[in-house]
């Protein structure tokens, strides 16, 4: 009597779609802003004194992607807070970047201050304050991150039983195929078989069919 196929649910499965889920999720490609657009990186018209900020708040930034500083006349300073960025302090700045057209990439989220390194011309409000929102699924992975963190063994051993039960679901549903009438031996060989992913032997799966016989006789 040939044993009916069974194709086992595998837990492994899942972790390897999630795993590549979240692969894809992670990846998005990088966009390059031009500041100001095509007015470029210059002393904005009395007229328009926060040119750049209404253009940054025109725009969405995310991690990795760049600002581009064309045709400046001076370097570009990031600055490392809002009170450095509004008394137009140029001393000990984050990063400098040079004069003509200058690539900044935007390392993590939050918020970024770029000023003009000629103090008259950041008083004349050549500067710009960026915020740099964070994805929803960057933010998930955060939380994921910061939970293992406070309880790694509490996420392995929620793990390891999830495991273990998905297997003793495939196990039970196993049992009441093979053995309807509940013979013992076949039950504890077909077990240790499937919980160590081998494959049944010939013996028991001859077992199997002796009591299936058996128990139909006995009917």
């Amino acid at each position: 009597m040939a044993s009916p196929s069974i194709t086992p649910f595998s837990f492994n499965s899942i972790l390897v779609l999630a795993a590549s889920t979240t692969l894809l999720l992670s990846i998005s490609s990088a966009h390059e802003f031009i500041v100001g657009g095509p007015t470029g990186w210059i002393v904005p018209p009395a007229e328009d004194p926060q040119l750049y900020n209404l253009w940054a708040n025109m725009n969405c930034f995310h991690v990795g992607d760049f600002l581009n500083f064309q045709n400046a006349t001076d370097s570009v300073l990031v600055v490392s807070s809002l009170d450095k960025y509004m008394q137009c302090n140029t001393t000990d700045p984050i990063q400098e970047l040079s004069p003509g057209n200058s690539m900044f990439q935007f390392p993590r989220h939050g918020f970024f201050y770029f000023i003009s390194s000629e103090v008259d011309h950041c008083l004349a409000r050549q500067r710009m304050t960026v915020h740099v929102v964070v994805m929803v699924h960057q933010e998930v992975r955060n939380h994921i991150r910061s939970a293992m963190n406070r309880a790694p063994c509490r996420v392995v051993i929620i793990l390891v039983l999830l495991w273990w039960l998905v297997r003793l679901i495939e196990l039970l549903e196993l049992f009441l195929r093979l053995f309807p009438d509940g013979c013992v031996l076949d039950f504890i060989v077909s077990a240790v078989a499937f919980l160590t992913n081998f494959e049944l032997l010939d013996s028991s799966l001859g077992l199997s069919g002796a009591c299936l016989i058996k128990g139909s006789l006995g009917a």
